[in-house]
């Protein structure tokens, strides 16, 4: 048999996604000047704080709640509470793409790129068609002047990115291609860079 229904249990999973719901609502306005893209919005964010935390405390398994938790207190600058948040979301779900992107991006922005490097690295064995992780990974091996790990992320970077990343405008196109162009002027001038095992160490 079963484990018995435990009505305090649903009642509180149930109230959390509820009210993550709300928090969503709140985050991604779709009347935000930046057409929709309301988890970068701080104000939004500030706002769904409070929804999120309860949320949580509700759900506190909730991969999908504590990783919303961790990117708004990302977006509202704190920075250490968010680190927090998610890696402990990578910890209920070590395959969750965006908890390890968002992980990365804030280990980047923080220049902890020693600790960045295998989390990147992992997270290309987990999800190899997923260009950013590709990017994140070159990004930390440029850093570290592993040059050839680099270039070899930066080109894997290029083929699994989407047709609509390789648009002529694009940004992102744009700082893979810059990367490349590093890589291979780093080697050229540096021939006995690191080119071996990306683990820090």
């Amino acid at each position: 048999m079963g484990a018995p229904f435990n009505q305090n249990s649903f009642d509180s999973k149930t109230e959390a996604q509820i009210l993550f719901g709300q928090a969503r609502d709140l985050i991604e306005n779709t009347d935000s000047p930046k057409g929709g893209l309301g988890w970068m919005d701080k104000k939004n964010c500030e706002n769904a704080l409070p929804l999120l935390k309860i949320a949580l405390s509700l759900d506190p398994d909730n991969a999908d709640i504590r990783c919303g938790l961790g990117d708004a207190l990302k977006t509202v600058g704190k920075n250490d509470e968010a680190l927090f948040h998610l890696k402990k979301t990578l910890t209920i779900r070590p395959d969750m793409f965006i908890a390890r992107l968002s992980v990365l991006n804030l280990l980047i922005k923080l220049g902890n790129y020693r600790e960045a490097l295998p989390l990147a690295k992992e997270g290309t064995r987990q999800n190899p068609k997923e260009s950013m992780l590709w990017y994140a990974h070159a990004h930390c091996c440029m850093t570290t002047r592993k040059f050839d790990e680099a270039l070899q992320s930066a080109k894997m970077a290029l083929d699994t990115a989407t047709i609509e990343d390789l648009t002529p405008s694009s940004r992102y196109k744009n700082n893979i291609v810059t990367m490349i162009h590093q890589a291979r002027q780093a080697l050229k001038s540096q021939p006995t860079a690191i080119k071996t095992d990306p683990q820090p160490g």
